[in-house]
């Protein structure tokens, strides 16, 4: 019975290395390929800039309710334990004008712009990369006067790193702005 076992099993060995040396043989015939997708930056008329600051002058930006709320929710998980990335982001047509919703309305010809608070609780210092599109493409980001598809952010465990955010004038209608 042993050695009916070890034939199949060297039987089972012969056909998935034959398999596998097909395999290679028609990939090296029909030069066929595999790679993974580009994330490559959609030639855009827009410009999307991303300019550190400090966390201090980007505090003003974020005195209303909803982002004290926020912030307290964002300090009772971290006191709770929970690790994550946590942020804040305030935007609008003016510095005046700014909401912590998910839309904003700006006429014609109008720019927006904003201020985005991140905190990591992570025990250590992680690198993260900030992806952003523009109505699902990604699009190129002027970030800390570098132009970059993929800007790599930082973060240090417990300390707030802010931005300044600005995007130039759109064509009138409905557009999506995603950073992630």
């Amino acid at each position: 019975m042993h050695s009916n076992c070890y034939k199949s099993f060297l039987a089972l060995v012969v056909l998935s290395v034959s398999i596998i040396l097909l395999s290679c043989t028609a990939l090296s015939e029909h030069q066929v390929t595999l790679s993974q997708p580009q994330a490559s930056p959609t030639p855009s008329p827009h410009t999307f800039t991303l300019t550190e600051i400090s966390a201090d002058e980007a505090l003003p930006y974020f005195q209303d309710q909803v982002s004290q709320e926020i912030f307290n929710g964002i300090q009772a998980v971290t006191e709770s334990g929970m690790v994550s990335v946590h942020t804040q982001f305030r935007f609008g047509p003016h510095d005046d004008e700014l909401t912590s919703g998910v839309a904003t309305t700006l006429q014609p010809g109008e720019g927006m712009t904003g201020y985005l608070m991140i905190l990591s609780t992570y025990k250590y210092t992680h690198t993260f990369g900030l992806l952003t599109t523009l109505d699902y493409q990604p699009i190129q980001v002027q970030y800390n006067d570098d132009l970059q598809t993929l800007p790599q952010v930082t973060l240090e465990p417990g300390v707030w790193r802010a931005f300044q955010v600005t995007l130039s004038p759109l064509a009138e209608g409905l557009h999506a702005l995603v950073t992630t």
